[in-house]
C-alpha cells in the first residue's frame, strides 16, 4: 500500500510511512501511530475518507478505550 501511495506521490515506500498524511497498517499499528504523532508532534485530529470509515472504525474504538 505504501508503494501504490508513493508511485501516486512521488515518494519512496519509507517516506511515506513516515509522512503524517498517510495512516497505514494494522490496526494496533496504526493505533500506536497515532499515539506517537499525537506525543511527538501534537496532531489531535485525523481525516479519514468516507469510503474508509468502516475499516477505520476498529481504530477509533481502541483510541477511545
Amino acid at each position: 500500500v505504501a508503494e501504490e501511495i508513493g508511485a501516486r506521490w512521488g515518494l519512496d515506500a519509507d517516506a511515506v510511512l513516515a509522512s503524517p498524511a498517510a495512516l497505514i497498517g494494522t490496526v494496533d499499528e496504526m493505533v500506536a501511530t497515532v499515539r506517537e504523532r499525537r506525543a511527538r508532534l501534537g496532531i489531535s485530529y485525523i481525516s479519514v475518507f468516507d469510503r474508509d470509515m468502516a475499516a477505520f472504525a476498529p481504530v477509533v474504538a481502541r483510541l477511545r478505550a
